[in-house]
């Protein structure tokens, strides 16, 4: 392998871009190769991360060192994704004025680059990069060059995703194939309500495309937990590192925040790539992780769009720059860093800013802080022998913050922070916090003495209307100084249990759909319904309450099958999304029914035919006993029209009747029957096509009241009212009749006066 690097290496540049984009591009169709240094870009993403400074990464010979090297991954991108090339060299390391692959000094492209301390943005005096010696070095590493990444894949599986989920899959696994044998490793987290399974970090990427296709799919999305577990898997790992995650949702259940995530993926100098896939996303919520972990927030209208992010992220993990500078601060003082760098295009830019944490020795003074959590409620339960607190949806409760510095030195420049749960708003502390947001509080402490101990307490009230499935409430206080010996006693969580009212009695609602086309289709011996591509067909929903109590609270929701658009409800949907339609029903009485009927418009042109048309009807109410009638599933064929075969039959039928009397309703004469009288039917049918009929049948119903006397011929079938005759080849302009003798019943209903 080092001869085959070698060889490319003697045999120039032109030969490694055409190497490049030849290899990219038959390895996988979402991966184009970089795009030309030339091309013109509306805008341009930068993202500075995976900064190392004790060892973590190699590079062309330098190895990660403070005060000298320091290394930063810098990814560059178009507003598309896609990586932009040229701005250093692929093969060496470029100085301030030696000239990048795009004709530009390196020192007019990266321009400018600053290190500064993060808690003091204006020290040192003079943050400039450019001015320190050594002085800064790019240069572009690609994925030939033999560096290891390692990337953690976070999986949505909540039910919503039922309809992509199979795409979403080909997304992971598209990434999975670009892995690099021997340089690149990755792990999964799967997560619905919960985490539901995680594969530890791996090069065997058999293994992690395995468990992506057996992912199943469950209720719930619990987001934040997803993103926390996977940082605690990948933040061991060293070099070129990455937590990817897609949602189709926002997070509806566990216990952390995304100040939460954030906090820790900082903390770990890990960046997060967030994929919001589809319209019920919370991409504030998502942009924010991206933009505070030095990642990138993608929007994906589809799932065709999200695997076409994967593709690209692929590319973006194994090609990018790397900055070696020397920090104008070289004192080991165990602070955070911060790397601002511009990169500079004609006519545009972009700034981004990376961090990292400075190595120090040992302090010269000793503190250890600690931080204890607990719920103070007007409520506990005991479950398994422990007494544990308990709050009631609406009540008012308070968190008691206990902190104490057990070393022998003042704490100094504390910070103390409180995680909120979700569903809990804060009401008032004791000691005004210096912020709060929506999901956490953070004070600022001034020196704590040795062996002091105080705490705080936080007022909060739980939300008057909150999921059923959240049982228990989790917070989390973090306490942190500069100079703690002991991390690990700085967190601590409370568990809170959640009482409901007494719970609803138990129901059992089902639902059942019909599809009503005009015509059918034979496959593999089975009939099924057809719908001719263009056209139209209607759908009939119905729910019905099987008892022992009423129905409160519930909901539907029907996915559309592709290629297909509703209308005409008589039932509007409570909302609807691009392929989803919802329904909010308050209540259904024992034995009651609602029925949905809209009409199912097919597009004029689908993917290939026959086109299977697949509608999925399911339930969703928290007390009802038996979900395995909740969800229903029917599937129309889409097909082509077809043409008439030649010749054809036409058959005509006519039924009169035929009464001892008459009489006169407004200006028409009607024939009429007393009680007790018998009169006859006629039918008359024949052919009038050019065709021979080979077997014909005539069904005949008779009217409630009357009674069968003898027809003429009999029938071959007679059932209570219903009469059944067969034919066999009748001839084209053949013509039959068939007479039905009856009597009305003596005693019939009064309002009975039409049959």
């Amino acid at each position: 392998m080092n001869n085959f690097y070698s060889h490319i290496r003697q045999s120039g540049r032109f030969f490694f871009s055409i190497l490049l984009i030849v290899i990219l591009i038959s390895t996988t169709a979402y991966s184009q190769g970089p795009p030309q240094p030339t091309q013109d870009y509306d805008k341009i993403i930068i993202c500075v991360n995976n900064i190392a400074a004790r060892g973590e990464i190699t590079v062309r010979g330098l190895t990660a060192h403070f005060p000298w090297p320091i290394l930063s991954t810098i990814s560059v991108v178009d507003s598309a994704g896609n990586i932009i090339p040229g701005l250093a060299d692929t093969l060496r390391w470029l100085g301030p004025e030696e000239i990048a692959e795009n004709g530009e000094p390196i020192k007019q492209i990266w321009q400018p680059v600053l290190e500064y301390h993060e808690a003091n943005p204006s020290f040192p005096p003079d943050p400039d990069i450019y001015n320190q010696k050594p002085q800064p070095l790019f240069t572009e590493v690609r994925w030939y060059d033999p560096i290891p990444t390692s990337t953690m894949l976070v999986m949505d599986v909540s039910e919503s995703m039922i309809r992509d989920i199979d795409k979403a899959k080909e997304g992971l696994c598209l990434f999975l194939d670009l892995f690099r044998p021997g340089l690149d490793r990755g792990g999964l987290v799967e997560f619905a309500g919960t985490v539901l399974d995680y594969v530890e970090m791996t090069s065997d990427k058999e293994l992690l495309k395995q468990t992506v296709q057996s992912a199943t799919l469950v209720e719930g999305t619990a987001l934040y937990q997803g993103l926390m577990t996977g940082i605690d898997l990948i933040k061991s790992e060293t070099g070129r590192r990455a937590v990817i995650v897609y949602t189709d949702g926002g997070n509806n259940r566990a216990p952390f925040s995304p100040g939460a995530v954030i906090d820790s993926a900082r903390a770990n100098n890990l960046p997060i790539y967030t994929i919001a896939l589809g319209t019920d996303t919370e991409d504030d919520s998502l942009r924010k992780i991206a933009d505070q972990t030095s990642g990138i927030f993608f929007k994906a209208a589809t799932v065709e769009q999200m695997k076409e992010i994967y593709g690209k992220l692929s590319v973006m993990m194994q090609n990018y720059y790397v900055m070696a500078h020397a920090s104008p601060d070289p004192n080991f003082n165990r602070t955070w860093r911060s790397v601002n760098v511009k990169a500079n295009l004609p006519g545009v830019s972009g700034q981004a800013v990376g961090r990292y944490l400075v190595p120090g020795p040992p302090p010269q003074f000793f503190t250890d802080l600690s931080v204890s959590l607990e719920s103070k409620t007007d409520t506990t339960i005991i479950v398994e022998g422990k007494s544990i607190h308990a709050v009631k949806p609406g009540e008012i409760f308070d968190y008691s913050i206990r902190y104490k510095n057990f070393g022998p030195d003042r704490a100094e420049n504390v910070s103390l922070k409180h995680f909120l749960p979700d569903s809990v708003r804060y009401i008032s502390a004791s000691v005004s916090p210096q912020t709060i947001t929506d999901d956490s509080l953070v004070w600022l402490l001034p020196g704590i003495m040795p062996t002091v101990e105080d705490s705080i307490i936080v007022t909060v009230q739980l939300a008057k209307t909150i999921p059923l499935s959240l049982t228990e409430i989790i917070s989390q206080a973090i306490i942190y100084a500069p100079d703690d010996s002991s991390p690990e006693n700085n967190i601590d969580s409370d568990t809170t249990r959640v009482l409901f009212p007494a719970s609803p009695k138990k129901y059992d609602l089902s639902v059942s759909h019909t599809a009503a086309t005009d015509t059918t289709i034979d496959i593999a011996g089975k009939t099924y319904d057809a719908v001719v591509q263009g056209e139209s067909y209607a759908y009939r929903i119905k729910i019905f309450n099987n008892g022992p109590v009423p129905a409160l609270n519930f909901a539907m929701w029907d996915v559309l099958p592709d290629s297909v658009t509703p209308s005409a409800f008589n039932i509007s949907p409570t909302r609807s999304g691009e392929d989803t339609l919802f329904w909010q029903f308050p209540f259904l009485e024992i034995g009651d029914s609602i029925v949905i009927s809209f009409t199912a418009n097919v597009d004029s042109l689908l993917p290939y035919l026959p086109f299977p048309l697949v509608n999925i009807t399911e339930l969703v109410a928290e007390n009802d006993s038996l979900t395995e009638n909740n969800i229903f599933a029917a599937t129309v064929y889409g097909i082509a029209r077809q043409k008439p075969s030649l010749p054809l039959t036409d058959l005509s039928l006519a039924l009169t009747s035929t009464t001892a009397k008459k009489v006169i309703v407004g200006s028409d004469s009607m024939n009429a029957v007393m009680p007790g009288e018998t009169f006859q039917y006629q039918i008359n049918i024949a052919n009038l096509g050019m065709n021979q009929a080979d077997t014909v049948k005539i069904f005949h119903r008779l009217p409630d009241s009357t009674r069968f006397i003898n027809s003429i011929p009999d029938p071959q079938e007679f059932s209570g009212n219903s009469l059944t005759w067969e034919f066999l080849n009748w001839q084209p302009s053949e013509t039959k009749a068939i007479l039905v003798n009856v009597q009305l019943a003596e005693s019939i209903p009064p309002d009975l006066n039409i049959i």
